[in-house]
């Protein structure tokens, strides 16, 4: 029997020793989110931080969408609200925040829902006309539209020029 329990860690030890075979199954990691009650995910690559319960300081005359302002590691930056962004109605402000990588801003939503390491083969094309958001994660029966964190940094650069320019 000693032989064969030599053996045995013999083929345990090499296992280790040898690369692993077979596909490497590639992951992406996101951010399970819900807004206004619908589950959303956001990809990890685009945000810079996650942050719950941020004081915002609600400025006069503001765009709906714009929630206001907040402070995040002595920088301070616009928070707007992805509720209305996406084309929801804007109700109470939301209890999270994500700071996006591409520029000083944040985005708030109202549940984070957790952390998902998902096959690349799950994320999908949206059909046209079902939200504004261009890709989905289709996993177990769910469908998570994702936040395009980048476009919404673009889109809320544009709006800033046309309120500057049309306040000149």
């Amino acid at each position: 029997m000693s032989g064969r329990a030599a053996a045995l860690r013999e083929a345990f030890d090499r296992a280790f020793a040898e690369p692993a075979g077979g596909a490497q199954v590639q992951l992406r990691a996101f951010l399970a989110i819900g807004i206004g009650g619908a589950a959303h995910a956001i990809d990890i690559a685009e945000i810079s931080g996650l942050h719950a319960g941020k004081p915002i300081t609600a400025l006069p005359d503001a765009a709906p969408e714009f929630l206001g302002l907040a402070g995040f590691r002595g920088v301070v930056v616009p928070v707007y609200d992805l509720r209305v962004l996406l084309g929801q109605p804007a109700q109470a402000a939301p209890r999270w925040l994500v700071t996006a990588q591409a520029a000083p801003v944040a985005f708030a939503f109202d549940a984070f829902e957790g952390h998902l390491r998902v096959p690349l083969e799950t994320i999908v094309r949206e059909e046209e006309g079902q939200s504004r958001t261009r890709r989905a994660l289709r996993m177990e029966g769910v469908v998570r539209p994702i936040v395009e964190i980048a476009s919404l940094v673009e889109a809320v650069k544009i709006r800033a020029q046309a309120a500057r320019q049309g306040g000149e």
